[in-house]
């Protein structure tokens, strides 16, 4: 059964810039979005985390309509990573993958026991047990990512929304984030959805690629070379159209 359905969906601001997108993504996937810049990446992006509103069609999380859930309910289904340099300096590490419990805090109540967990399991899973104490302002661009990505393991949800997670990352630290990505989905079954640039790096972590051009949106689900050999035909048209 699908976890994320997206059918006749259609998605722009004043025009349409991708129309009849249809999408059945599953628990234990790792997909990614790719595209090249204007054609609706980014709008869908943000469409189908629930901060774009769609022009029409229909999105099912969980079988539900996304815009049936309350904001706290979806923060407990969907949750969002961006990439931004911007830090709360203030924070240290810790306390700042505390704030992915809020959708299970009342009135900010001091943080239960089940909250501790979920934060220690989230600091154990991205590696970031040595630096709990350290502020967010004294980290490196991949331990920032990384506790980005903590902050979202914290909210517990099944599925998981990365934009650009590999950005500013030297090539040691976009490796390890993707085997972390890839971990997610096969270790605890969770959908992971990515936006990215980085071509060479999807083949070994994904189980499919999303992709987003000249107002269509196709989904390719094959593997290994097979899949190479698509990335390598898709963006060389994409450059020729360019």
């Amino acid at each position: 059964m699908s976890l994320f359905t997206v059918r006749q969906l259609s998605i722009g601001y004043d025009t349409t810039l991708v129309a009849d997108i249809d999408l059945d993504l599953h628990a234990g996937e790792v997909m990614a979005m790719v595209g090249r810049n204007g054609q609706g990446k980014t709008t869908l992006f943000k469409t189908l985390a629930g901060i774009h509103p769609a022009l029409s069609g229909e999105m099912l999380l969980e079988g539900k309509s996304v815009h049936d859930w309350s904001v706290n309910e979806r923060a407990r289904k969907l949750a969002l990573v961006f990439t931004e340099r911007h830090v709360l300096g203030g924070f240290d590490v810790r306390a700042y993958v505390a704030l992915g419990r809020h959708p299970y805090r009342r009135n900010w109540h001091a943080l239960s026991e089940e909250d501790q967990q979920a934060i220690d399991r989230a600091i154990e899973l991205t590696g970031l047990r040595h630096l709990t104490t350290r502020t967010m302002d004294r980290l490196s661009d991949g331990e920032r990512q990384r506790a980005s990505l903590a902050r979202a393991l914290a909210q517990e949800t099944s599925t998981i929304f990365l934009d650009e997670p590999t950005a500013f990352l030297d090539y040691p630290g976009k490796l390890e984030v993707m085997q972390i990505l890839r971990s997610l989905a096969t270790d605890l079954n969770k959908l992971v959805v990515f936006s990215t640039h980085e071509i060479n790096l999807i083949p070994e972590v994904v189980d499919g690629v999303i992709y987003v051009n000249e107002g269509k949106c196709i989904t390719d689900r094959s593997t290994g070379d097979a899949l190479s050999d698509s990335l390598t035909t898709w963006f060389g048209k994409v450059k020729e159209i360019s």
